[in-house]
């Protein structure tokens, strides 16, 4: 029992507790990777439930100079559960819709071939990660050109492997193509606007630009393409 004078007790630096490290402490409340207090299933659970619905909290607590790995991992799990349910519903709407329609790509059914779209759920860590990789490069030149970039290209790769969840929302037939869609825009938004700590117009146009770009390149390839078919 300490018997020195409470003011000297109360003040002496030895008998106080260090504090804690702020790097140390953002990693122990982000819910993923899991950690000793959380199972896998438990921790990619919440990590989903807190990415979906607490978006700003969720990203604001994600540690920006963690290891890629875990969240590279998180999005091809999710990836691949995404592709499953595609497969699923491709294969349930593969007798009631016209193959190779717009409504057709949607449904997951494609041309209507089973072994094409079997290949394609097999090949879906592939693809996902090929994609993530060029969304996150894209996505931060523009932060670069619109000067919102305060961090990494790691740190807008981990934010755009975090937007995964919606991937999930393919649940839904068709609604949920177009659900999954606009709530990976707003988590996109959210997570690049948290993890930069920039503007949520910065992150807005590092997402739009080049998305905008692409469509009209698409569009003038396309005209290109049409008037060399009438030429022929």
């Amino acid at each position: 029992m300490d018997d020195r004078p409470l003011e000297q007790a109360s003040f002496d630096q030895t008998t106080r507790e260090a504090s804690p490290d702020p790097a140390t402490a953002a990693e122990a409340a982000f819910p993923w990777p899991p950690g000793p207090r959380l199972s896998t299933l438990d921790a990619l659970g919440e990590t989903i439930r807190r990415s979906l619905l607490e978006p700003t909290r969720f990203f604001r607590a994600m540690p920006v100079s963690s290891p890629l790995g875990p969240a590279v991992v998180y999005y091809l799990l999710l990836a691949v559960a995404g592709a499953g349910i595609t497969l699923f519903w491709g294969t349930v709407f593969a007798s009631f819709v016209a193959p190779g329609s717009f409504l057709a790509v949607l449904l997951g059914v494609g041309d209507g071939d089973f072994g094409a779209r079997l290949v394609g759920f097999l090949l879906s860590p592939l693809s996902s990660l090929v994609f993530l990789g060029i969304a996150a490069l894209i996505v931060h030149a523009g932060l670069v050109i619109f000067r919102g970039a305060h961090n990494g290209l790691g740190a807008t790769l981990r934010a755009l492997a975090y937007t995964g969840a919606t991937q999930l929302f393919v649940v839904v037939p068709l609604i949920g193509t177009f659900a999954a869609m606009a709530w990976w825009f707003v988590l996109a938004v959210i997570g690049l606007r948290e993890v930069h700590g920039t503007t949520t117009g910065r992150a807005l146009a590092a997402i739009l630009a080049p998305a905008i770009a692409l469509f009209v390149l698409g569009v003038i390839l396309a005209g290109l393409a049409a008037l060399v078919t009438l030429a022929a």
